[in-house]
């Protein structure tokens, strides 16, 4: 009987360092795969036409907009409205390569309190993309816009929008515009980029060899066995 009490906590030692040593190899794959997910949405992003050409990220004038839009449409403005919006989907993926490294950063600094329950959710709201944009979003968000802002000086676009906006300014009664462009941009740059995130997420835990990342592979090609060890 002696024997048998003083080699249970020999067994619980041994089981908590499985459990330890699981939860650290979960860890190390979900950020692998989170910093992959990153990697494979601004490569896509960022080419031109990442935006405007792929529905899944594509995106029109935001709401405040809409009669903005339609009021330039019907002043014989409507091609201008169509370039703008062009313009802008360009300018999100010319900004996609700034905000990358600025993701990257926030995927190496994010604390993950508990690796397994990512690891194991199959829901996209609570997998590790999901977690990573809800721990991340403000920051990113902040941080983007300084990058942001240099790629836009750059571009046309603020041209095109202070000229259709003067135009739409000028037309007695209306209310004068008030809207951010660089903070638009930088919301739609982060959103299609979250949005390929997510849908790489789905692939990779289908296929985890896609990442080429040994962490990755042995992790999520071996769930059945990590959930085991995990249970």
């Amino acid at each position: 009987m002696g024997c048998g009490a003083s080699a249970q906590p020999v067994a619980d030692a041994t089981v908590q360092r499985t459990l330890q040593q699981v939860e650290y190899m979960v860890n190390v794959a979900i950020h692998a795969a989170l910093k992959s997910c990153i990697l494979y949405a601004c490569d896509t992003a960022r080419v031109e036409g990442g935006f405007s050409n792929n529905p899944r990220i594509r995106f029109g004038l935001p709401r405040e907009l809409e009669k903005f839009g339609s009021t330039c449409s019907g002043i014989g403005l409507s091609s201008q409205v169509d370039d703008f919006v062009v313009l802008l989907n360009r300018a999100a993926e010319t900004a996609v390569p700034a905000c990358k490294t600025v993701l990257m950063g926030a995927a190496d600094r994010l604390h993950i309190a508990s690796a397994r329950a990512l690891y194991e959710s199959k829901d996209p709201n609570t997998g590790f993309t999901g977690y990573f944009v809800k721990a991340t979003y403000d920051e990113l968000q902040r941080e983007c816009r300084e990058p942001v802002n240099q790629v836009l000086v750059t571009s046309t676009v603020y041209n095109v929008w202070d000229s259709l906006s003067r135009a739409y300014n000028a037309i007695p009664l209306m209310d004068e515009l008030e809207w951010s462009l660089d903070g638009f941009v930088v919301q739609q740059c982060l959103n299609g980029v979250f949005s390929l995130m997510y849908d790489r997420e789905v692939q990779v835990r289908a296929e985890p060899s896609i990442t080429n990342v040994t962490a990755v592979v042995d992790v999520f090609g071996n769930a059945t066995i990590y959930r085991g060890v995990a249970s």
